[in-house]
C-alpha cells in the first residue's frame, strides 16, 4: 500500500511517508514539506504534526485538513510550508491520514530535520 524509498540529493532529500516525499529547508527558516501518493482510498485529507523532540508532544501545524483526493487510482502531490523555524534547530514531523469516515492514522516514519542555511539534514527515525 505505502511504498518506502530513500534518495538523498545535494540540497534536499526525497523520502517516503505515503509514497514519495520531499523536504526542503530554506535560509529564511522555512521548511517545505511535499509528498505524493500513487493511489488513495477513502482519503479525506492529511494533517502534519511537529515536535521539537522525538518523544515529545507532537502538535498539529496545519490549521485546516490538507484536502485529499478521496478514492483515486491517479497520483496526487501535496505541499505544506512550515514557517518561522529557527536555523540550526532540529524538528520532528509526522504525517497523519484522515479518512472520509473521520478515522485517523499516522503513516510512515517520523522524520527528523535540522534547519540549516544551505541544506537540510533529514533522517528516518526507526
Amino acid at each position: 500500500m505505502n511504498k518506502i524509498c530513500l534518495l538523498c540529493l545535494l540540497f534536499f532529500c526525497l523520502f517516503a511517508w505515503a509514497g514519495e516525499k520531499q523536504v526542503e529547508s530554506r535560509p529564511d527558516g522555512v521548511v517545505v514539506l511535499k509528498w505524493s501518493t500513487a493511489t488513495e482510498k477513502d482519503v479525506y485529507g492529511y494533517n502534519l504534526f511537529r515536535s521539537q523532540t522525538q518523544e515529545g508532544k507532537f502538535e498539529k501545524i496545519n490549521h485546516k485538513v490538507i484536502k485529499g483526493s478521496g478514492t483515486s487510482t491517479d497520483s496526487h502531490a501535496y505541499k505544506y510550508t512550515d514557517k518561522y523555524l529557527k536555523l540550526g534547530k532540529t524538528y520532528y514531523y509526522r504525517l497523519q491520514e484522515v479518512t472520509t469516515s473521520g478515522q485517523t492514522k499516522f503513516i510512515g516514519d517520523t522524520i527528523r530535520i535540522t534547519v540549516k542555511k544551505r541544506m537540510a539534514d533529514i533522517h528516518d527515525e526507526e
